[in-house]
């Protein structure tokens, strides 16, 4: 990251501000080892999820794949990519984006993204291959699910799963276990 500055800074007013705003809860904290990094993978329901998941793994540092169309705004594209996203093709195969998420997690940094490719009110299909993602990157997967609403005291809640190792797993079985981990982590 080139301006660890420019993200401290960012990150510390975002998570005071989901914290008077919205007091998440955060469920399963411990099931992250400060001293590792991972793949993030999670349902998406708001804008604002990659801001929760910073603030519920306590500010470190979290490389997101974001939709491109964030880079092709001129305003936006300068800051997103100062807080370490990269961008994903999300209607072709985009190699490129695999590439750099699986170099960042080769390099130990932490990397999120949603598999749903897009927010949803309820759990929607997953793309394929975030688990081989991590795989490929040498990383566990920390699976989240976020529920409730943006709004005070809208019960708002990131719940982190254990970590999954899919080594030995077949990839059609492997994006199914993880829609399924995620699944069982959204409170109702």
């Amino acid at each position: 990251m080139e301006n660890i500055k420019f993200y401290n800074s960012i990150i510390k007013l975002s998570n005071t501000y989901i914290k008077l705003v919205y007091n998440p809860v955060i469920i399963g904290r411990d099931n992250i080892d400060d001293n590792k990094n991972y793949l993030f993978a999670g349902n998406h329901i708001n804008w604002k999820d990659p801001a929760l998941l910073i603030y519920g793994v306590d500010g470190n540092l979290i490389n997101f794949m974001a939709k491109k169309e964030l880079f092709d705004n001129k305003l936006l594209s300068p800051i997103v990519t100062r807080l370490g996203a990269f961008p994903i093709d999300r209607e072709n195969g985009d190699m490129k984006a695999v590439k750099t998420a699986v170099n960042l997690l080769r390099n130990d940094h932490n990397v999120g993204i949603f598999p749903e490719g897009k927010r949803n009110n309820s759990l929607g299909d997953f793309k394929s291959g975030v688990p081989r993602i991590a795989l490929m990157g040498n990383k566990e997967i920390i699976p989240f699910g976020i529920s409730g609403e943006y709004k005070h005291n809208g019960n708002l809640t990131l719940v982190f799963g254990k970590p999954i190792n899919f080594k030995g797993i077949k990839k059609n079985e492997a994006d199914e276990i993880l829609k399924e981990e995620v699944k069982s982590l959204i409170l109702k």
